[in-house]
């Protein structure tokens, strides 16, 4: 059975994943993999940014000899494979992103960040914020906005992907964007359709940026495809 590796997104965790790889698991041999600080995972020495969340799932599929499985990631989940691709060209046999931001700038960044105020969120969207308090085991749900929202902040001022990097990367690659994802776009993710070697382009109709609110169903078909299954 084919091994396929899941990463979720910023401020998320395996639990948000969960009806995606209970659904996967009919057809592949499932991985979880969880970014440190998030879900039930510890710091584990590394940094609360990009660069170390990338080299922390380098170092599992490294460490689980893991090397050319296929590779699932929601949002930051994605970006973190691509920029390992870019040292490691066979870590993934494929990659799948989904609702992947790649457009980093200092004004994009700011207008992020500026949404994970707790206050504000608290007040605004108490049942986030429980949501959030009751996903992470070792961060409290305040810090952890915080750390994002800096994290958001150095990618914008300093992106670690690039057209470049894109033009480097020989992986296939099944970039999936929804129609109505707030967080990035179709345009966006046609634009570096354009820059990668071999990627193909998945618009998924009446789907926001929100996992939860993703067609289980109509991703898994998908993925088989994609997956020659």
């Amino acid at each position: 059975m084919q091994t396929i590796i899941i990463a979720h997104g910023a401020l998320g965790s395996n639990s948000q994943m969960q009806p995606l790889i209970d659904n996967l698991s009919n057809h592949f041999k499932v991985v979880p993999f969880e970014f440190p600080y998030h879900g039930n995972q510890q710091p584990n020495g590394y940094q609360f940014s990009m660069e170390d969340f990338s080299s922390a799932l380098l170092n599992f599929v490294l460490d689980n000899q893991l090397q050319g499985s296929l590779f699932f990631g929601y949002s930051m989940g994605g970006y973190a494979a691509l920029f390992n691709l870019i040292q490691h060209k066979n870590l993934f046999s494929k990659v799948i992103t989904l609702g992947t931001k790649f457009d980093w700038t200092p004004d994009y960044a700011t207008k992020e960040a500026s949404r994970l105020n707790p206050e504000f969120l608290a007040a605004k969207v108490p049942k986030f914020v429980d949501a959030l308090s009751q996903r992470h085991a070792h961060i409290s749900w305040q810090e952890m906005l915080q750390k994002t929202s800096d994290l958001m902040l150095s990618l914008g001022n300093h992106p670690l992907l690039s057209a470049l990097h894109y033009a480097a990367i020989e992986t296939p690659i099944l970039l999936i964007v929804g129609d109505r994802d707030a967080t990035t776009s179709i345009a966006e993710t046609q634009q570096r359709l354009n820059e990668f070697i071999n990627a193909q382009l998945l618009v998924l109709p009446k789907t926001p940026h929100p996992i939860e609110k993703l067609d289980i169903e109509l991703i898994t078909l998908h993925i088989r495809k994609f997956a020659n299954l």
